[in-house]
Formats: C-alpha cells, structure tokens, sequence
C-alpha cells in the first residue's frame, strides 16, 4: 500500500521560529519598560509622591493612563504638552492593540507560512474581530518604536520640570522628529467563525 504523499506546507520550516520567538520576548520586554515609563510620567504630571501614584493608579491600564493623562492637560491648560504627546499616544495606542492581541490570542501561521494574530473566533460581535499580519521585522519595529515613545515621555518630564532645563529637554529633539517605523498593515480578510 502506498502512502500518501505529505502536503508541501508541512515539510516546510515554521515561520514561528527561534528568531519570531526572540523578537516576540524583546518586544514585550520593551512594551513592559514604555508601560512602566507612562506610570512614571502619570506619577510625575499628577504631582503625586512615588508612593502616593502606586496607591493611586496601580493597576491603571495603559489607555485609562493616557486618557488621565490628556484630562490633567485639560485641567491645566496644557494645550502644548497635550499636542506633543498626542503622536506618542497615538502610536503606543496602536501598539497596544496588537500587543493585547498577540498576548490574549497568540501567533498563527498560514498555509503559505505567513504568521498573523487574530481574535476572530473570540469576539461575539463580529465587526469588532480583528485578524493582522505580524513578522518578526514588525516586532522590530515596534522596539524601535516603543523606545521612541519613552524617550517622548522623558521628554514631557524634562519640558515641565523646574529643576531641568530648555537646554536639557533639547537633547531630545531629533529623536522626537523621528519617523515612526512600525505601520499597522492591512487586516486579513478571515471568515468570522461560529462559536459553538
């Protein structure tokens, strides 16, 4: 009896390999230390002690952090520092989103060997389901981006504190430029699937 002969994309070599892998751990390292440096800023804006911030917005989510952080703007009439930090926030947002789904729903590949993250048989509202492709260069990306954000925050700090200077919140100025190299990419088009 013959045997069948085995489908092409099973012979091939996994796109989730030790390089996916490695990247995947920098990246979330990286997005951990971008978190830790918006509670820091969040601290610092609201002009609480160390102590004072950890009992006041330990647990805070990321975007609850920059939603409270764009309303003591408000409050203070900080038009200019919340427009410099509307493209940071923008970009972490969009981070976050896929960094929520890689997390919760992990990495999938394929049977052309391209890896994608999807939360499509986890929503109940279909519309809401979201299916993306993700590279090990995307997560690169991403580290790249999430050290641009934390500098911004470094920055935001220096520009409103009294012990620093113009000079010193000038040191920034080029990497605050800097062109964002992580780009959203089109969504695949997966079927919703039924949940049973």
């Amino acid at each position: 009896m013959e045997r069948e002969p085995t489908p092409e994309w099973l012979e091939r070599e996994s796109a989730l390999d030790e390089v996916y892998m490695a990247c995947l751990g920098w990246f979330v390292h990286a997005f951990a230390s971008t978190e830790s440096m918006l509670f820091r800023l969040l601290v610092e804006k609201s002009g609480l002690s160390g102590t004072e911030g950890a009992a006041v917005f330990s647990g805070l989510r990321m975007k609850a952090a920059m939603d409270a952080l764009n309303r003591l703007f408000d409050v203070r009439d900080m038009k200019l520092e919340k427009e410099a930090l509307a493209r940071p926030f923008a970009q972490l947002g969009a981070i976050s989103s896929i960094r929520d789904d890689l997390l919760h729903y992990g990495t999938e590949e394929d049977d052309l060997g391209g890896l994608y993250v999807s939360n499509v048989s986890k929503k109940h509202i279909p519309e809401r389901a979201t299916t993306r492709p993700v590279s090990a260069q995307d997560l690169i990306h991403m580290v790249h981006d999430l050290r641009d954000i934390e500098i911004h925050f470094v920055a935001s700090m220096f520009r409103t504190s009294k012990k620093s200077s113009r000079r010193t919140a000038g040191l920034y100025t080029n990497r605050l430029a800097s062109e964002w190299q992580y780009r959203p990419r089109v969504q695949h088009s997966v079927a919703y699937k039924e949940r049973k």
